[in-house]
């Protein structure tokens, strides 16, 4: 057998040699560390199969910009539910802020806050259409302009929009102020791909309270006019495929109901569903407004429900507490303090779900949601 000898006489002379002068480094050996010698042959390291090969670890996920501003939550999704708005909140003392984020990674396309338009005093200032110019620039990514708190719109090539001021709306060309609309209230305005404004509208009032309606201007402005049929709008829609449905109510007088309107001229009512006994105050829709979720009755008579609109079949039928939110397929996810439940559609079953779900969350698959996360966004996916 062939010994592979060891420098110990180096190793001790240079020991005795340590008072009387520096120390020699010996020069490093050669060894050919990928083959092993032996008597009999020379063996050549194994060649790793390329179909066993280890492949290497997913890179982890990009870490999320570090965001230390007010509460934010989702305003919108992008039509193609790539991204997320998230805004802050009317009443939280704060300055107005739009956010969009890359919701798979996390990436931030925009920041910007809005201060002129916290508190506005004169439309005209050159802080205020300046701020203006900058919302419309990020509201136009997004369906129609807007989104669910907004009061501020934008056309779709962001040069034209319509904001509020106080109550009234105002309507807005590039940089410059235009007409005050002829309503003395109307909130939520939506721009349509043909830059039509639509808004809910002071109506006269009902049983003592006001009533607003969805009324439709041009955004070269002129005098709002009511779409028939829309008595006792609440401010709650969606938007899919050029369709919007939104929901009315009003009770006694206006019962619950979820309408469909075309976003064509001549803007008409064309579907009405009234869910027995739905109120305004816990009515959902799904986010297409395929489906909708309610409750019906109060303590002991109390049941939340389910409703593919198409067919007008009530597809849940429960006790059940907890903030609800409705997919596109009937998946209905109650949102609790520090837990979650699923109605499963297929089973026809309630069920404990793992993920972290709250109100803040909005569905964009049939089983998926995306929730508010500090400054950005998390997805959490209902198990199968």
């Amino acid at each position: 057998m062939l010994v592979v000898a060891v420098g110990v006489g180096l190793l001790i002379r240079f020991k005795c040699n340590q008072s009387d002068k520096p120390a020699q480094k010996p020069p490093p050996r050669e060894v050919p560390i990928a083959t092993v010698t032996t008597d009999a042959a020379v063996v050549e390291p194994p060649v790793m199969d390329a179909a066993i090969a280890i492949e290497p670890d997913e890179p982890p996920p990009p870490e999320k910009p570090r965001y230390d501003g007010p509460p934010l939550e989702i305003g919108a999704l992008s039509a193609d539910g790539k991204r997320a708005l998230l805004v802050t909140l009317e009443g939280q003392h704060v300055t107005p802020r739009l956010r969009v984020v890359v919701i798979d990674t996390g990436a931030v396309e925009t920041d910007v806050e809005l201060a002129a338009l916290d508190m506005i005093e004169d439309p005209k200032s050159e802080a205020v259409i300046s701020d203006l110019v900058r919302a419309r620039a990020v509201l136009r990514g997004f369906p129609l302009g807007t989104h669910r708190f907004a009061r501020i719109a934008s056309s779709s090539d962001g040069a034209r929009g319509a904001f509020n001021v106080g109550d009234p709306l105002h309507l807005v060309d590039g940089d410059k102020l235009g007409a005050k609309l002829a309503l003395p209230a109307a909130y939520d305005p939506m721009i349509t791909p043909d830059n039509m404004l639509l808004m809910r509208g002071y109506d006269g009032r009902i049983d003592g309270e006001g009533k607003y309606s969805l009324f439709a201007v041009p955004l070269t402005g002129g005098k709002p006019k009511k779409i028939a049929g829309t008595d006792g709008i609440v401010g709650r829609w969606v938007v899919h495929d050029h369709v919007l449905r939104t929901v009315v109510s009003q009770l006694p007088a206006i019962a619950t109901c979820v309408l469909e309107i075309p976003l064509t001229k001549p803007y008409k009512v064309t579907s009405r569903v009234c869910p027995e006994a739905a109120t305004s105050d816990d009515i959902a829709l799904s986010p297409s407004g395929t489906w909708v979720t309610w409750v019906a009755g109060e303590g002991e008579d109390r049941r939340v429900r389910s409703m593919e609109l198409a067919t007008k079949r009530v597809d849940m039928d429960v006790e059940q507490s907890g903030f609800a939110n409705i997919s596109d397929d009937g998946h209905v996810v109650f949102s609790q303090y520090d837990s979650a439940t699923v109605w499963d559609p297929k089973s026809k079953e309630l069920r404990e779900s793992a993920a972290a779900i709250d109100h803040g969350c909005v569905f964009r698959t049939a089983t998926e949601l995306v929730c508010p996360d500090g400054g950005s966004v998390r997805v959490e996916r209902l198990s199968p």
